[in-house]
């Protein structure tokens, strides 16, 4: 199977081939977006006798059916009978929206593989779905299939269809033929289908290159990190992309991340550094042509050089560089992206250079104006020492993005996606887990996978990819050895000493291995660059221009040939002396160069002696640079020794020197510690946030230890990304079980869980892990014995003692006191379908254990062929004695579940009929009816009784209304429940039913939460909670249990891959607002933040925070497109309308007595901006800049409008103007506030007024035109906002910056903040920091350090949170209203770690250990 498929691919698929009259006259499908297969037949019957002389001409008419619309095409005929088989490929004059080309997958190996079909027979013009059963190939090629059942018969009509194969899930050939009368068909196979001519073959693989841009289609299985890496590119100027050789961080970019900054406007650059270049040579290179391109070689290379030299001249360059490039003509709007590859390269060859050309990209990289230069670099982590100055170290350490190795289900995407994206192409099934089961953990696995993959492209038989093929090339490391292998004996002796010599100097000794080192070609002996011209065209060596534009590069093709390329290995490791002593010659070679060839840098003592043995040993394998600085060095040290004598006298002042080195060493030491703690909090918290969602407990240990080890900005923002995901937990454990969760059953008091799990390349493979002290801790776990290898369904007693699974053919029963083995109960033979029904159940005491079986085949549900009777057994546990089950206990149909009730000797059962709503209690012995349940028997099919809490409970709806009720012998109570909306099923026990209201979910990214409601179905009580879960990555499951915590509320327990979470669930009301409470309406937080009130077309409504109290009056109709406002009080709601003025004020705490309202402005003048003051006192702002005060609670004016604009006149430019006026208050200073009317808002003036005095209390504010709030989408709240002590203001401007005001002194404050366009103000945090709230994430920006953190913070409907709606209290916490309930968010990074350390403080786990960087303290994160 080429990659994972629904049949709605098979669906947008299917095409209709149609006659000249119109008539539908057979079948094809899409194997490319524009072309379409079919039987060769079917168009020549399509073009009638009139094509007889030539059947391929002409155009045919068709459609695809299954698509929405039924949208029509023409194709022309432009393969017919390839091969010599009845097919014929046609040609869409345009592809079609809304279709899919259907994956083509093996059709030999196919024996017993289900299969469907859609056809046309006559009368069937809207068709009919065949199925049945695949058999072997015939004599002619053709593959035979049986139709089973009664279902309909492949006949006329089906020629030209897609035949489905289940099993592979994909099209496994196009139907030919069929036998008249009979039920046996035939197909042609997929490898028949494909014309090469026309489906030209393409290599979806890359060999030993990195994918490029023009590869992106194939780059499969790193989606969250594209958007990761993406994401930080977007965030800040400088970005490292970190992590270890042959990961794919070149592939990451270029493939992944260079397209989409493309196509998000960016211009995109590249450079790449070797050795040897000076680094201000290189960044001019690479810069000079985007300035101005020069016609000629000669004249590019001056002006680089030329630049180079202003580059080392002047610190100030490159931001003056930066505006040049952004300035340019033609210039991208969305600013520049420069790509830095294989950066470790240098920093190891060159570390002096490499440290200054990082300079140079940092000071390059910045905003000018509103556009922004970028960089994005590649390197292993250990290069970042080399990198890193105290200039440097905090960009350094805030710019990293680690980058893992592909592992797991991400490698095997990488593998299969670029396969099932390539038509007509597939793997042998099995060969992908195999290929990654052999790529395990080594290193650079990602590029062995795709030299091997690419090696066995072009071995394919009959577009297929195999097994034997694979045998042959020696699987993933012996595909690379044999070429390489291949390739040097394929060259003559001479030649073969050549290319030794060669490939020992692309490699130099680092560690205990060796890594690339590429080398000029003008460097090498003549003899040494013939033989990389040889090698070149095999790929094992690659050549490229030089940077600074001097001739070319050579450079290994992988390094991963250092490691697994035996024959290299040994040569590299036989000359690992003389290469290590060589590459320290180079270095000291450059530096004596970069040093104006001082002679205190030549070579003396036991170095020079050294540099003298080895020259004599290898005289071909030095440059004749080297050898004249060696030459040179002994001259010198002749000199030297008449010298040495003097040098003795000055022996006394070098020892106080000393000294004085010591104490500069140790504050290097010092230095070099604090760098080190820095790199490493970056890499912890990338690796927190890359953590597979299947992670949550590890991702949040690594941001913890992140912030432990230094705190930075970077390690803030990945503290509070998982402060938002986890601001319910009470328990974090790691590694609980193997594999990623599958299932879980738990106990009615959470106490015993087990947990089923899908080990790592185990396929249908479950096993179970038994869990205990999750609740309170510590936690214990026990492996079951055993595995299940099919469906099955589970059950745990509520005593927790005992544990049984089902499946069709078999009962399995563990004692959980000693799981290690279990025993399979006695069952009676019977003949069951192969899709068969199962359940099994405990009684209430833990005493019985019950079974049931039932027919779920499509044929016995359309009626089309007789249902096998369903099944019940029951046995006494734990003894394993049966129990005698009436023969009628179970309709022989229509069973949909069952379940002991609370009574042992009683069951109950719902049916699947929707004409039975009804549960029916039963004796389990005599099979006697004791009565019915739930709606009433007439009731629709959407009111059907469900049972809940094992069989313990009944639950059903009628019209708006829900009920549950106890089931036992005899029924209990009726309890009506609150009436909730989006349901989204039961939690393990099946006591509560879980809600998701909104937009909670993020289950199309990986390691998200869920905010979900849970409703005790007993009681009717409703509890609300945050859950974390894996969003899209592997180990996502929506299992959770629940169950009462000890001091109220709940304990949810929630598995996810490997860890358990446990979260507290607490009280909430379930009142809500009516007709909606999503983003419709108006809303307005009450001032104390109690109470959220919102408005809508008819109605003003009044919810308390708790959601137990909800208030509403009726408004007129006319009142449409109201808007709402709080006095400061708290105590009244004021009504109004932006045409008409103020309405009416409303007292909040009965919302019956209310009081009229006069108008304030002027009858043509538009109210934009009303706010409460002080007590019941409010200001209103009209469009024409004036001002007015009033009562709310009395209606009296207090101050007539009065003009608040410096140019009172300034009327028909702001009637012109778009937007809105703003007024707001300033704390602390009773009457003041900050206006903007329309018209200064142009202009950037904000007003200071004494709104009591009619005078300014300090003189206007100015700056660029202020942000204004969009007559229309004025829910996104002030633009405008004071500090908690009134002393600050933030004004956000219409360019998107958010610049800082002392309001006293009337200066703006530096470093402004840069938002985009659409970012809402949110107010001020704690220290000086600045919030924001845009796209879904909120960022706290500290304008200080020219930081900003964020965090994706999801309301529950899509309401923006703003001034409106959100408060930041003094002691720094955020509260905002999302329409759901009240959200509170502590924005101190200091409380933030408090708080989860008293959910999961622990130490670290041996795997987590393994992802420590350097520079981590050893001990526990909370410590």
């Amino acid at each position: 199977m080429a990659a994972v498929r629904g049949s709605g691919v098979l669906d947008a698929s299917q095409v209709r081939i149609r006659g000249a009259d119109g008539e539908v006259v057979g079948a094809g499908f899409l194997v490319a977006p524009d072309l379409v297969c079919t039987c060769a037949h079917v168009v020549g019957q399509a073009r009638g006798p009139a094509s007889v002389p030539d059947p391929a001409a002409g155009s045919v008419d068709l459609d695809f059916p299954l698509v929405e619309g039924r949208p029509a095409a023409r194709a022309r005929v432009v393969s017919w009978r390839h091969g010599g088989h009845d097919v014929a490929l046609l040609r869409l004059e345009a592809p079609v929206a809304g279709t899919r080309q259907a994956p083509l997958v093996d059709g030999t190996s196919v024996w017993g593989h289900t299969f469907r079909a859609l056809g046309y027979p006559f009368g069937a013009d809207h068709g009919i779905w065949a199925s049945g059963v695949l058999r072997a190939g015939q004599g002619s090629g053709w593959v035979q299939m049986e139709v089973r059942g009664s279902g309909p018969a492949v006949v006329g009509g089906f020629s030209g269809s897609p035949v489905w194969d289940d099993a592979q899930d994909g099209v496994v050939g196009m139907t030919v033929a069929a036998h008249q009368g009979d039920r046996t068909a035939y197909l042609l196979p997929s490898a028949d289908l494909v014309d090469g001519r026309m489906l030209r073959p393409r290599c979806p693989f890359q060999g030993l290159a990195p994918f490029a841009e023009d590869g992106a289609e194939f780059f499969h299985g790193r989606d969250d990190d594209i958007r990761r890496v993406f994401g930080a590119v977007l965030r800040r100027p400088v970005t490292l992309v970190v992590g270890p050789s042959g990961c794919g961080k070149s592939s990451l970019v270029r493939a992944g991340v260079l397209p989409k900054a493309r196509g998000a406007g960016m211009d995109v650059s590249e450079l790449r550094a070797v050795p040897g270049a000076r680094a201000a040579a290189v960044l001019a290179r690479a810069l000079s042509d985007l300035l101005d391109p020069a016609p000629g070689e000669v004249e590019r290379l001056a002006r680089a050089e030329e630049l180079a030299r202003l580059l080392e001249a002047g610190r100030d360059v490159p931001a003056e560089l930066r505006a040049r490039l952004l300035a340019r003509p033609g210039a991208a709007p969305a600013g520049h992206l420069l790509f830095v590859d294989q950066l470790e390269e240098y920093a190891v060859g060159a570390p002096d250079d490499a440290r200054e050309l990082f300079r140079l990209l940092a000071a390059l990289a910045g905003r000018e104006g509103g556009m922004l230069l970028r960089v994005v670099a590649t390197g292993r982590p250990g290069s970042l020492e080399a990198l890193v100055t105290p200039e440097t170290s905090e960009l350094a350490g805030e710019a990293v993005e680690f980058l893992a190795a592909l592992a797991g289900d991400a490698l095997e995407r990488a593998v299969t996606e670029p396969v099932a994206a390539e038509p007509g192409l597939w793997f042998e099934p099995g060969l992908p887990q195999r290929i990654v089961a052999d790529a395990g953990d080594a290193p650079g696995r990602m590029t062995l996978v795709q030299f091997a993959l690419t090696r066995l492209w072009e071995r394919r038989s009959r577009s297929m990819l195999t097994h034997a093929a694979y045998d042959e090339l020696g699987g993933v490391a012996g595909a690379l050895v044999g070429y390489a292998d291949e390739s040097l004996d394929a060259l003559t002796d001479r030649e073969r000493r050549s290319a030794r010599r060669l490939l020992v100097q692309l490699a130099r000794p680092e560690g205990d291995g060796f890594v690339r080192r590429p080398t000029r070609i003008g460097e090498l002996p003549p003899e040494l660059a013939s033989a990389a011209r040889e090698l070149a065209p095999g790929k094992l060596v690659v050549l490229s221009p030089a940077p600074d534009g001097s001739g070319e590069i050579v450079d290994l093709a992988h390094e991963s040939l250092t490691r697994l390329w035996p024959r290299l290995r040994q040569w590299l490791t036989d000359t690992r002396e003389f290469r290590t002593w060589q590459e320290q010659l180079r270095t000291d070679l450059r530096r004596w160069e970069a040093h104006g060839r001082e002679a205190a840098r030549l070579l003396g003592g036991t170095d020079l002696a050294e540099a003298q043995r080895r020259l004599a040993g290898h005289p071909d394998d030095t440059t004749p640079e080297e050898t004249d600085y060696v030459r040179l060095s002994t001259r010198a040290a002749r000199r030297g020794t008449r010298i040495r004598r003097t040098a003795v006298a000055a022996l006394a002042a070098l020892t106080a020197l000393a000294v004085v080195l010591a104490l500069l060493a140790w504050q290097g030491l010092q230095r070099t510690e604090e760098q080190l703690r820095v790199q490493a909090a970056g890499l912890l918290a990338q690796a927190a946030d890359d953590m597979p969602g299947g992670e949550p407990a590890t991702a949040l240990q690594l941001a913890l230890a992140a912030r432990s080890t230094k705190q930075t900005a970077k390690t803030a923002e990945a503290l509070l990304r998982q402060y938002v995901r986890h601001t319910d937990l009470l328990h974090a454990y790691p590694s609980v079980w193997e594999g990623n969760v599958s299932g879980m059953d738990a106990t009615p008091d959470g106490r015993t869980l087990v947990v089923a799990a899908r080990p790592a390349g185990g396929g249908d493979r479950y096993v179970f892990t038994l869990v205990t002290g999750a609740l309170d801790g510590p936690i214990r776990t026990r492996r079951l014995g055993g595995e299940v290898q099919a469906r099955y369904e589970s059950a745990l007693s509520p005593d927790g003692r005992l544990f049984a699974v089902s499946s069709p053919d078999s009962i399995r029963l563990w004692h959980l006191d000693s799981p290690e083995h279990s025993e399979t109960l006695e069952l009676p033979v019977r003949e069951m379908p192969q899709d068969v029904g199962s359940s099994v159940d405990f009684s209430s005491d833990s005493h019985r254990l019950l079974r049931t079986l039932t027919d779920h085949t499509m044929a016995c549900h359309n009626g089309t062929q007789p249902c096998v009777p369903a099944f019940a057994d029951a046995w006494e546990v734990p003894s394993g004695r049966r129990l005698t089950v009436a023969a009628d206990l179970l309709p022989r149909t229509g069973v949909d579940a069952v379940a002991f009730t609370g009574d042992a000797d009683t069951v109950a059962m719902g049916y699947s009929d929707p004409k039975s709503p009804q549960l029916t209690v039963k004796e389990l012995a005599t099979g006697r009816t004791l009565y019915t349940a739930g709606p009433p028997a007439d009731a629709h099919d959407e009111m059907s009784a469900a049972l809940k809490a094992g069989g313990e409970l009944v639950v059903w709806t009628e019209g708006n209304r829900t009920y549950s009720r106890p089931l036992g012998r005899t029924p209990g109570a009726v309890t009506e429940l609150p009436a909730l909306t989006a349901r989204q099923g039961s939690e393990a026990s099946g006591a509560y039913d879980q809600y998701s209201p909104g937009l909670v979910s993020d289950s199309d990214t990986p390691g998200g939460y869920a905010d979900v409601g849970l409703l005790e179905l007993r009681t009717g009580r409703y509890f609300t909670t945050r859950l974390p879960n894996a969003g899209n990555a592997p180990g996502a499951h929506g299992a959770v249990a629940a169950a009462p915590a000890p001091r109220g509320g709940l304990v949810v327990l929630v598995p996810i891959g490997n860890s358990l979470m446990v979260v507290g669930a607490g009280p909430a009301g379930t009142e809500r607002f009516q007709d909606g409470g999503t983003s419709d309406g108006e809303y307005a937080l009450a001032p104390d933040r109690s109470a959220i009130a919102r408005l809508t077309s008819d109605s003003l409504q009044v919810l308390d925070v708790s959601r137990t109290h909800r208030r509403s009056v009726a408004l007129p109709a006319d009142k449409d497109g109201a808007r709402v406002s709080w006095t400061a009080d708290g105590r009244w709601i004021v009504v109004w309308r932006r045409d008409d003025g103020l309405f009416r004020a409303y007292a909040a705490a009965d919302l019956g007595r209310s009081v009229d309202l006069p108008r304030l402005l002027k009858k043509d003048v538009v109210s934009d901006s009303l706010v409460g003051l002080q007590g019941s006192e409010m200001a209103l702002l009209g469009s024409d800049g004036t001002v007015a005060r009033l009562d709310a609670a009395t209606g009296a004016v207090l101050t007539p409008a009065f003009s608040a604009q410096e140019n009172p006149d300034d009327v028909d430019r702001m009637r012109d103007t778009f937007g809105e006026g703003r007024i707001v208050p300033r704390p602390g200073h009773p009457g003041q506030a900050a206006v903007v009317s329309r018209a200064a808002s142009t202009n950037g003036e904000i007003g200071l007024w004494d709104l009591r005095t009619q005078k300014r209390f300090t003189a206007p504010l100015h700056g660029l035109a202020v942000g204004t709030s969009s007559t229309q989408q004025h829910w996104h709240g002030d633009t405008l906002v004071f500090s908690a002590d009134g002393t600050r203001l933030a004004v956000k401007q219409g360019d998107g910056r958010i610049p800082v005001w002392d309001v006293d002194a009337g200066k703006q404050l530096p470093d402004p903040v840069t938002v985009p366009t659409l970012t809402n103000l949110v107010g001020f945090g704690p220290d000086g920091t600045l919030l924001t709230w845009g796209a879904k994430t909120l960022t706290v920006h500290d304008p200080a350090h020219g930081t900003a953190v964020t965090a994706e913070v999801k309301p529950v409907y899509s309401i923006d949170v703003n001034t409106a709606n959100a408060a930041i209290t003094a002691d720094g916490r955020l509260l905002f209203e999302d329409g759901e309930r009240a959200r509170v968010l502590d924005l101190r990074p200091d409380a933030q770690f408090r708080a989860l350390c008293a959910a999961a403080a622990r130490d670290y786990t041996p795997a987590e250990r393994r992802l420590l960087p350097d520079g981590t303290p050893s001990r526990a994160p909370c410590a």
